[in-house]
């Protein structure tokens, strides 16, 4: 039994390290989670599972109201996308053996630091060796990047807060620089690739971290002024490219208009139906997108032809999950949503590291669709791992000073 465990333990890690290359290696991380799955049965279940019930009862009734949808009228369309959800319960049940995640963080951390570095010296050659490669909006930048923009800025936002997590809790001295260096290459790499929601987010954070350690005495205020003024370093020096992420080609035009969202969310309100049976279980996922190509064709509101034709073209989903769950899922799903974040919010707010990617997290979704793709939905099951577990010890630790 403990062979099992250690080879257990030892598939969880890779999965956890060659997860930052989902993107090339789409295949590797499915087959270490079917090893997980093989291996499971030799652990206690019911054992494993006890401390999740509560959380794992929550997210298999917000699929099941989606799945029934789906079902009843027979939308057999969408089921590709609906199953992508099942990797969320079916990781927390996969990690509940692990009696210790920070050798999984660390083996994240790795992972999106090898990733990183990779990315940067490819970053590196093309710059020198095409002079009008533009980092922004070049073409190619996602392949230097080994994914999409938003959602590896996510995932290095996730492994910056596991970083700087894994520092404060070590008591190595060089294991706590190794990880603060990892973190800030991590920010700074962020705001390199221009990645606006993940930039964004660690401005936040820093805000955060500022609330919340001010009542930490024991929190030496000069690390988190020095690191306020490292991102407002960082934000002055990428502040081009962050400009150009935002579209900003004309001085006549204003971010707003020149923002895809402001038409992308102008037409998920055009589409809202007021028919009480799509109110209560929405249109579908692909009756959705079809209602949505359907406005950019008809609308006349965009800067030119060009543009409009590129929302055409690119089939622009929601970029809001809130939406997206409003008008393919209806009430019930949108609702069971918004109770789960106020869910982590209360169970997240005494730990700084779990209320930042709580945060991170509703932020991720008011400007994606996390949860129609397969990697979202692994980093948001990561991400739930920590955040449950450290829910754990703060409830463990609250009877123990009464």
């Amino acid at each position: 039994m403990k062979i099992i465990d250690k080879i257990y333990s030892y598939l969880f890690l890779l999965f956890c390290f060659i997860l930052p290359f989902e993107h090339s290696a789409k295949a590797l991380p499915n087959i270490i989670l079917l090893l997980l799955v093989a291996a499971y049965p030799f652990h206690s279940l019911r054992a494993n599972i006890k401390t999740l019930k509560k959380e794992l009862i929550a997210i298999l009734l917000f699929i099941a109201v989606i799945v029934v949808n789906n079902l009843i009228f027979q939308r057999w369309e969408d089921f590709s996308i609906i199953a992508r959800l099942f990797y969320i319960p079916m990781i927390l049940i996969l990690s509940s053996p692990i009696k210790n995640i920070k050798p999984c963080l660390t083996a994240f951390v790795t992972g999106a630091f090898a990733l990183c570095s990779i990315s940067s010296v490819l970053i590196i050659i093309k710059i020198f060796n095409d002079s009008n490669f533009v980092l922004a909006n070049g073409e190619g930048v996602n392949d230097l990047l080994f994914g999409h923009r938003p959602y590896l800025g996510f995932m290095y936002l996730m492994a910056t807060f596991f970083a700087f997590y894994l520092a404060v809790k070590l008591s190595n001295k060089i294991h706590q620089t190794l990880y603060v260096i990892a973190g800030i290459g991590f920010i700074s790499f962020i705001f390199l690739i221009a990645a606006r929601l993940s930039a964004f987010s660690v401005l936040v954070s820093m805000i955060l971290a500022l609330i919340y350690f001010a009542r930490k005495i024991k929190i030496n205020s000069r690390w988190l002024v020095g690191m306020a003024l490292f991102i407002i370093v960082l934000g002055a020096l990428f502040s081009g490219n962050l400009a150009k992420r935002f579209y900003i080609n004309d001085e006549k035009i204003n971010f707003i208009l020149a923002e895809p969202r402001y038409y992308i969310w102008d037409c998920a309100y055009n589409i809202l139906s007021d028919n009480p049976k799509e109110i209560i279980f929405g249109k579908g996922y692909q009756q959705t997108q079809n209602e949505l190509t359907m406005c950019y064709r008809q609308k006349d509101n965009f800067l030119d032809a060009e543009q409009k034709q590129w929302f055409i073209n690119r089939q622009f989903n929601t970029h809001n999950l809130f939406l997206d769950l409003l008008l393919s899922q209806g009430i019930i799903a949108f609702s069971l949503s918004v109770l789960m974040f106020l869910y982590l919010f209360l169970a997240t707010r005494k730990d700084f590291f779990s209320l930042g990617l709580t945060v991170a997290f509703l932020l991720f979704f008011t400007v994606e669709n996390v949860l129609i793709r397969q990697f979202g939905c692994i980093l948001i099951a990561l991400l739930l791992c920590f955040v449950f577990r450290q829910k754990k010890i703060y409830t463990e630790i609250e009877p123990n000073k009464t």
